[in-house]
């Protein structure tokens, strides 16, 4: 790790950049939606309504936003998200009216698409694409600490600086990850003449089969995801559980999805990520049917999370990798913004499913989605029967 800590510098701070656009643009407003409704005497659902519907943009923007990582780079790229999204949070308090605070979470939302995993694996892949797999490994450790960082960070700030105070200074934070990573020499992709076309027209048969693949796998995992991850606390308590274990045990995925992805950066370069990836979108119904089946015992239910937790991690990472195995860099930022586009409203759509589903059969609910999962599962095996790019660089660097 620290040998390649000193080879690619600009990986880790693609990586440390990801703590402070997810902490800042996702994470931070479990900590501040209570305080800032407050603050503009309003709800906080018309703050959460606000949000959901803001990130909706991450949906809709996505072919754009890979076009732009294509045609400027995508370390330019995020570096105006940061700068965009840092400016929409220090403005969140200046003034206390429900319709400027949309209007700074629509900013930060077009900073969230433009910041966060997708246009930091392009930079990945227009860095050092013989790397690019490991690299992402890397860049993930950094975000799958986001959360706890950030949440441990705002308790600290808000009684200190206040609301207005802590908007400011981590807004100002982004903004200066912003300005570095616009004015950073390295890592731009070097192209002479005009962009490479990317029409679906023009693709090859296995290109526009990974498409497909990719985007429908994608869409069901982040349905179930969304689904169960909103439900997990509830499913706990209806077992038996108390509140306080039930807290705990719904906290396990977190640090066990680091495991994950630590588990795919060391060992993950010497297999096949079509394979490392299949094994992980299995993992995940595999969890959620051992964790029906736990019932009330708590060793099962904590390894039916610890499973959760690995495969999701290890997902996040092929999903960036496998992308580039189809499409080579120059045009990596426009087929993972057309993927994007489904997952993101899976994504959306996830929760609200979790909620009905739960509500009609609650005992059977994981079992549903489950099924979900292993559909998923199956049709990702077409990806294997789907021959990658012949000039795809290979590397048995490791870190």
């Amino acid at each position: 790790m620290w040998t390649h800590l000193r080879q690619y510098p600009l990986i880790h701070q693609l990586g440390i950049s990801q703590i402070f656009a997810y902490g800042a643009l996702f994470y931070a407003f479990a900590s501040i939606k209570t305080p800032l409704a407050d603050w503009a005497q309003t709800s906080e659902q018309a703050i959460v309504n606000g949000l959901s519907l803001a990130f909706l943009i991450k949906a809709f923007s996505a072919p754009w936003v890979g076009k732009a990582v294509d045609q400027f780079g995508a370390v330019s790229v995020l570096g105006f998200g940061l700068l965009v999204g840092g400016l929409g949070f220090a403005l969140l308090t200046v003034i206390p009216d429900i319709r400027w605070i949309w209007l700074c979470l629509f900013m930060i939302a077009i900073g969230y698409s433009m910041a966060t995993y997708e246009v930091a694996f392009g930079a990945a892949v227009q860095y050092q694409e013989v790397t690019a797999r490991l690299n992402i490994s890397v860049i993930t450790f950094y975000g799958g600490v986001a959360s706890s960082c950030t949440w441990l960070a705002m308790g600290v700030l808000l009684p200190s600086l206040g609301l207005v105070g802590t908007t400011w200074l981590v807004g100002l934070v982004l903004m200066v990850f912003g300005v570095h990573f616009t004015r950073c020499k390295v890592g731009k992709p070097v192209r002479s003449g005009p962009l490479p076309g990317f029409q679906w027209s023009g693709l090859s048969r296995p290109e526009r089969r990974a498409l497909c693949v990719l985007s429908s796998v994608g869409t069901l995992d982040e349905i179930v995801f969304g689904a169960v991850t909103l439900l997990f606390i509830t499913w706990f308590l209806d077992s038996g559980f108390s509140l306080q274990v039930a807290v705990v045990l719904a906290a396990i995925y977190g640090p066990f999805q680091v495991l994950g992805r630590l588990l795919e950066m060391r060992f993950g370069q010497q297999v096949d990520a079509r394979i490392t990836g299949l094994f992980a979108v299995t993992g995940v119904p595999l969890s959620l049917l051992i964790l029906w089946w736990a019932g009330d015992s708590l060793e099962g239910v904590a390894l039916a999370m610890a499973l959760f937790g690995m495969a999701n991690g290890v997902i996040t990472v092929t999903n960036g990798y496998i992308v580039n195995m189809y499409f080579r860099a120059s045009v990596y930022g426009r087929a993972k913004g057309l993927i994007t586009v489904p997952k993101s409203l899976g994504s959306a759509a996830g929760p609200a499913i979790g909620v009905y589903v739960y509500g009609l059969v609650s005992e059977s609910m994981f079992v549903w989605m489950a099924a979900l999962g292993f559909v998923a599962a199956l049709t990702f095996v077409l990806l294997l029967r789907t021959p990658i790019r012949s000039d795809l660089p290979v590397s048995s660097e490791r870190a």
